[in-house]
């Protein structure tokens, strides 16, 4: 497109493309090198079955990602609509310049690909954020039109301002939230924001130049998004098997069991915290480059394994699901001892000799 208008692209596409596959190549080549199997399991499991099957039981709709973005772009999510519209106008009269080519296609092929995929997690369209970000910010240093602003302006306000004054409200419309909402002084904090934002919107800056406007709305939306990350504990128990685990692996931290384990569940976040070797299972292990003898020692079938060689009194703790729990842990020789959402913290003791 751009060779079209005579301009120069001066790109070294023929050594360039070469060496991004060469560096982000090098890694996987080397592993598989080393150890043959990991190719299958790569090439197979990990890409072609992840993209093209439901192998991984992560099954969503098509378009599953749309209200994914829509949600994580707020309070700039009223722009996206303008910036669309004039994108394609662009395209049809050919004048997208070379920049906004590339910001688009690291947008829109990462958003298609994924939305394709037979396995879809939110995190999934994590890096078109930056270029989306990029997008607008190279939209709005330029000629916007006056409904599209308008547009976008309002929705930020809007979203920021009932935001903070809504978070009040979550308390007596959603029952299991009723002790575990965002703290006062967070709610406190986040609806004054939003009245100061809209006060000084009105009053100062609603004629000003973007970047104040930008300032602005951004302030404020950095304050609420970081601080509702700083809130995720108070509110942990109400995202399910989404939950974080780390306050179960501190505990265990505290609490120093001769040893550790994960049986049924996802909570990779228990080796993190307590950095020690955890035991198990092996139908969750994943395993495809045979283990070290050290390693085979920790991989366990049945819960009454994980007991085995520990003297009477000896603690053994781990991280399993509320369902499994019931289902396969005895609850006369195990006991809870925390809880985040759908993950439990249990213990038992090793028997005597």
């Amino acid at each position: 497109m751009a060779k079209r208008k005579g301009e120069k692209l001066d790109l070294p596409w023929g050594l360039g493309i070469p060496i991004t596959f060469g560096v982000a190549m090098s890694w996987f080549v080397t592993v598989c090198w080393r150890y043959p199997e990991l190719w299958k399991y790569f090439l197979g499991y990990e890409l072609v079955e992840r993209f093209a099957s439901t192998t991984h039981g992560r099954s969503k709709p098509w378009w599953f990602f749309l209200p994914i973005l829509l949600i994580g772009t707020v309070p700039w999510t009223g722009f996206l609509p303008g910036l669309i519209r004039q994108s394609l106008i662009k395209m049809r009269g050919k004048t997208l310049s070379p920049v906004l080519w590339g910001v688009g296609a690291a947008i829109v092929i990462p958003f298609v690909v994924v939305s394709c995929s037979g396995s879809k997690l939110l995190t999934y369209i994590l890096p078109i954020y930056p270029p989306l970000a990029l997008a607008l910010a190279i939209w709005l240093s330029g000629q916007v039109c006056p409904r599209c602003e308008k547009t976008g302006w309002g929705f930020a306000l809007i979203s920021l301002g009932v935001l903070g004054p809504m978070l009040w409200c979550v308390r007596y419309v959603w029952s299991e939230a009723a002790e575990v909402t965002p703290s006062p002084g967070y709610l406190l904090a986040a609806t004054l924001l939003a009245v100061i934002l809209v006060l000084v919107w009105g009053i100062k800056i609603r004629r000003g130049d973007v970047l104040a406007k930008v300032g602005w709305v951004a302030g404020v939306a950095i304050f609420l998004w970081h601080g509702a990350s700083w809130e995720m504990e108070r509110i942990n128990d109400l995202l399910g098997r989404q939950a974080s685990v780390c306050s179960l692996a501190k505990l265990a931290n505290h609490h120093q069991p001769e040893r550790l384990f994960i049986y049924r569940a996802r909570a990779a976040g228990l080796l993190f915290v307590t950095d020690r070797k955890v035991w198990i299972s092996r139908a969750d292990a994943d395993v495809v480059v045979k283990p070290s003898i050290e390693a085979e020692g920790r991989l366990f079938e049945k819960p009454g394994d994980l007991k085995q060689g520990l003297s009477a009194g000896q603690k053994v703790e781990g991280i399993t699901l509320r369902q499994v729990y019931r289902e396969e842990f005895d609850p006369k020789e195990w006991e809870v001892t925390g809880r985040a959402g759908e993950f439990l913290l249990i213990r038992g003791y090793g028997f005597e000799k």
